[in-house]
């Protein structure tokens, strides 16, 4: 989601960003954790993952998370009250640069090789276009 700031104030600067906007009341305190813009690796990868949620009809999140577990970047943990291990993915916004560009040639593979045969065809065209754009 982003926002851009404007006098003492953030305005919504995307569909996300309005969309969660609409949910508040007006007067209503929230919390925010700003992030300055990430590098353009990162902004790349994200502008991936999250044509596979438009496409998919997912959020870019739940998209990342998966990706993050087909990829092995999670970790198994017991609920408190549970039994059997569950995976929680490594949170994408979390890693270092070096777990990051590893996350993405793991991602890349999945996405190339088991993500884009479910995809309608144009949509796989778009994401596959993205990918090999980046590598010219």
């Amino acid at each position: 989601m982003d926002f851009s700031v404007v006098r003492n104030a953030l305005v919504p600067a995307d569909d996300a960003a309005r969309a969660k906007m609409a949910e508040l009341a007006i007067g209503e305190t929230v919390r925010v954790r700003v992030i300055q813009s990430a590098p353009a690796f990162r902004d790349y990868v994200h502008m991936i993952v999250a044509r596979i949620g438009r496409a998919r009809g997912m959020a870019m999140q739940n998209v990342g998370g998966w990706l993050a577990v087909a990829t092995g970047h999670f970790d198994l943990a017991v609920l408190p009250r549970g039994t059997h291990p569950i995976p929680i993915p490594h949170s994408l916004a979390g890693m270092t640069a070096v777990e990051f560009e590893a996350f993405w040639e793991d991602a890349r593979a999945v996405i190339l090789d088991q993500v884009l045969p479910l995809l309608d065809p144009a949509d796989a065209d778009d994401v596959r276009a993205l990918i090999e754009e980046r590598r010219k």
